[in-house]
């Protein structure tokens, strides 16, 4: 995270700590995502091999697919938009089995509710961990649409799923600026050094 801009002075971790030497790929959806948003996202997760999914811990729907994602043996990050430990978290055995088998992280220690601020840093902090991210469900006015801000300024590579012309997303905005339209894993391409694989 050095390289980052403003990079966090400490994590607090619970888990494997080894994720954050894997490959990952920051997963953004809002609290409002869509059936079709939710599909696509699990669809195109389940056709990437090797990649380590980081995922928001304090979003509903998140949950949703952090499970659906484990159980097909994907690997996970859990970000908290709260202090640490899983008197915080709103899925107490979700969380006990992310400490377990995968890693959670927060910018916070436990003694931390969550507020806005720390639901828009926790935010900014999951879109900028990864160089790469994909992009759900997103609407226009939430702390994910502003975090993506931070991820572009860092040159992350950003995937979005298409929507429906007049839609209360953003991601067809994000298309027209240049980010890629994803439809299956496979147009994911992950940099690894100086080459990408696919």
């Amino acid at each position: 995270l050095k390289p980052r801009t403003k990079p966090p002075f400490i994590l607090f971790y619970e888990g494997n700590i080894d994720y954050l030497n894997n490959t990952k790929l920051s997963i953004l959806n809002s609290n409002q995502s869509s059936d079709y948003a939710m599909k696509s996202v699990l669809k195109i997760c389940g056709e990437i091999e090797g990649a380590t999914f980081v995922l928001s811990f304090g979003n509903r729907k998140n949950r949703e697919l952090i499970k659906a994602i484990a159980d097909k043996g994907g690997k996970i990050i859990a970000i908290l938009d709260s202090g640490i430990g899983v008197e915080n978290s709103l899925d107490s055995e979700l969380y006990e089995i992310l400490k377990k088998d995968h890693l959670i992280l927060s910018l916070y220690p436990k003694n931390v509710k969550k507020t806005q601020e720390t639901a828009v840093f926790s935010a900014k902090f999951l879109a900028t961990i990864s160089d790469h991210i994909l992009v759900g469900g997103v609407s226009k006015k939430s702390f994910e649409s502003c975090a993506l801000g931070f991820a572009i300024g860092e040159n992350t590579e950003v995937y979005c799923v298409p929507f429906q012309i007049g839609s209360n997303y953003i991601n067809n905005e994000l298309i027209s600026q240049g980010a890629h339209l994803i439809e299956n894993g496979k147009e994911i391409r992950f940099r690894t050094g100086e080459h990408y694989d696919v």
